[in-house]
């Protein structure tokens, strides 16, 4: 492919990436990168092509291929890229680091830069809550309770009245237990121990 040819088939190939005409633009790039291997510019552009239709493994193989054959701060800015669409942050960081070595004013790469610091932090623990505190309010006469709350237990008399409420409260519970020995003592079917 001489000069003229492959200047034609770029134009072409640039025309069709910024038409979206992603295919094409893949399929020219191939072809041109098989007639002239490692051209940084062509595999720089095959990668923007892999990269655009979500190639990404692709794209990342022409990145690295151009960059060893000419490292640029725009090739470690486009592998960052994707790096970072992989949410790779960390090599992200790498090729970043790498592309502001060859020019350290690279604005594009510095704000990339602080994009992938700034999704790699994880986010801040939320503080604990604090203790809500319930406030009882008295009910007013113009709003209707929505139970009705079970009357307070009277206060025995004495101990003795409590003791037997509570032998009361057992022996209604186990279906008059009292009531029960009482007779069977009373049937002779169980004897006292004093014949």
């Amino acid at each position: 492919m001489n000069q003229r040819d492959l200047i034609i088939a770029l134009n072409t190939a640039k025309q069709a990436l910024i038409e979206r005409r992603l295919d094409d633009a893949v399929s020219l790039l191939k072809d041109i990168d098989g007639r002239q291997p490692d051209s940084p510019d062509v595999l720089s552009m095959l990668g923007v092509a892999y990269a655009e239709k979500g190639s990404y493994a692709e794209a990342l193989g022409c990145y690295e291929r151009s960059l060893s054959a000419k490292p640029t701060s725009r090739g470690y800015f486009n592998v960052a890229n994707i790096y970072k669409m992989q949410k790779n942050y960390a090599l992200a960081r790498i090729a970043l680091i790498r592309a502001l070595e060859i020019d350290p004013h690279y604005d594009r790469a510095l704000k990339l830069m602080s994009e992938i610091a700034a999704a790699a932090t994880p986010p801040p623990v939320p503080a604990e809550p604090a203790a809500k505190t319930t406030r009882l309010v008295a009910p007013s006469p113009t709003v209707p309770l929505l139970y009705n709350p079970p009357p307070a237990p009277a206060e025995p008399a004495s101990i003795d009245q409590a003791q037997q409420n509570g032998i009361n409260q057992a022996n209604d519970k186990k279906g008059g237990l009292l009531a029960r020995m009482t007779s069977l003592f009373g049937k002779g079917r169980i004897r006292d121990g004093g014949d």
